[in-house]
């Protein structure tokens, strides 16, 4: 089991890395925006989740209502996160954001003390300390950050931090063994909801040309297979070391941006010399090294 929760992070890691440059790939285009692709990809999301929901489908132990706290916070905390990060990937490359939201484990040590009453140790504070650092360090390379870029990463962090608490709360509702069943449920309700809720903005929306939803797909195959390997992790491994596997992200992303740049693709990411690109793996195994602290001595 630990094994396969392993595998399944290292899967939700390259899948999300992925995304992050199919967004900017997205969004950096002309007439294109942000908002298109939360909503575009979110009813594609949608549709992926009706189209497996028959066969993953079971009922919650305790009835629909212990349902509804769960998936408001798993649901609607991850769609404000997306909104942020959406949002912040248009102002800055993919490779710079991806490391970056490594450090929503801050905002999950803090959470976990003030909302879910779950207490940490002083290691675990301490593995807290080196994530923030990893974080400064990550900030100081290539352009430098925007005061809006940072609020738009820290409400990204701080979204997905709660979101991602909330993930067991809601698998635990269908099977107290978070079962692979009740995982896969999980991932279909959650993005069914979030597809729902996208869908009245198409109304308000200027008429979208064909190409428009079909470049989003791309995005949204690589989300939705990286937060069914989250989702997973999670069920196997638990939510911490589940997001120690998930920010390995950080190090993809720097690759592939690294090489997308070399190879002159700078409409998606910028050109940096190999001092910088050291201090940037550095930096990002740093924030590996820093979470992993944070689970591994309790």
């Amino acid at each position: 089991m630990m094994v396969l929760g392993i595998l399944a992070g290292l899967g939700a890691a390259f899948s999300q890395a992925a995304s992050y440059l199919f967004s900017r790939h997205f969004v950096t285009r002309i007439g294109r925006s942000s908002v298109q692709l939360l909503v575009i990809s979110h009813l594609w999301m949608a549709l992926f989740s009706l189209l497996i929901l028959p066969f993953v489908y079971m009922p919650p132990l305790a009835g629909w209502g212990s349902v509804v706290l769960p998936l408001l916070g798993t649901a609607g905390c991850y769609f404000l996160g997306q909104a942020a990060f959406f949002w912040t990937v248009k102002q800055i490359p993919a490779s710079r954001v991806a490391p970056l939201l490594g450090v929503k484990i801050i905002f999950m040590g803090i959470f976990s003390v003030t909302i879910f009453r779950s207490p940490l140790t002083g290691v675990q504070w301490a593995g807290v300390a080196f994530a923030g650092m990893a974080a400064l360090l990550l900030s100081r390379f290539g352009e430098a950050l925007k005061p809006k870029v940072v609020i738009g990463l820290g409400l990204a962090c701080s979204f997905f931090a709660l979101s991602d608490l909330c993930i067991p709360l809601l698998m635990v509702t269908f099977d107290p063994q978070r079962g692979m069943r009740a995982t896969l449920f999980s991932v279909t309700l959650d993005y069914t909801f979030c597809g729902l809720f996208v869908l009245p903005a198409v109304l308000n929306m200027r008429r979208l040309k064909r190409g428009e939803w079909f470049q989003a797909i791309p995005f949204a195959l690589a989300w939705y297979l990286g937060m069914a390997f989250f989702f997973t992790a999670i069920s196997l491994v638990g939510v911490v070391l589940a997001v120690i596997l998930q920010s390995t992200r950080g190090i993809i992303s720097i690759g592939v941006g690294r090489y997308l740049a070399t190879t002159r693709h700078l409409e998606l990411e910028q050109s940096f010399g190999r001092g910088v690109l050291a201090r940037q793996l550095a930096a990002a195994t740093l924030m590996c090294v820093a979470i992993a602290i944070f689970i591994i001595w309790r």
